[in-house]
C-alpha cells in the first residue's frame, strides 16, 4: 500500500480510508488489525476502534464501487446505523 504511512484525520476517519484505499486494501488492513493488531493504514484511535473505522469504512467503499457517490454512501452508512440503532432499542 502506498499510502500506509498517511496520517489519517480522525474527525472523517471513515470517509477518508474510504477514499484514500481500494476493498482490497481496507479487508488486507482488517486482517492485519485481527491477525496481528498492526494499524497498517494509521487509522486513528480516538475514541473509536479502528476496526470499527475499517469496517464502516469498507462499507462505503463497497457502495461507492458499486457506483454511488462517496457522499451517497456515507450518507447511506448513517441511513443503515440509525435504523440498527432503532431495531436494538426496540
Amino acid at each position: 500500500m502506498s499510502t500506509q504511512n498517511t496520517v489519517i484525520n480522525c474527525t472523517n476517519g471513515v470517509r477518508e480510508v474510504a477514499n484514500k484505499f481500494s476493498l482490497p486494501e481496507i479487508q488486507q488492513c482488517m486482517d492485519d488489525q485481527r491477525n496481528t493488531l498492526r494499524n497498517t493504514c494509521n487509522v486513528c484511535m480516538n475514541n473509536t476502534d479502528p476496526m470499527d473505522t475499517l469496517a464502516r469504512a469498507s462499507y462505503v467503499r463497497l457502495l461507492f464501487d458499486q457506483g454511488m457517490s462517496l457522499n451517497e454512501a456515507y450518507r447511506e452508512l448513517g441511513v443503515k446505523m440509525r435504523a440498527w440503532m432503532e431495531v436494538s432499542r426496540s
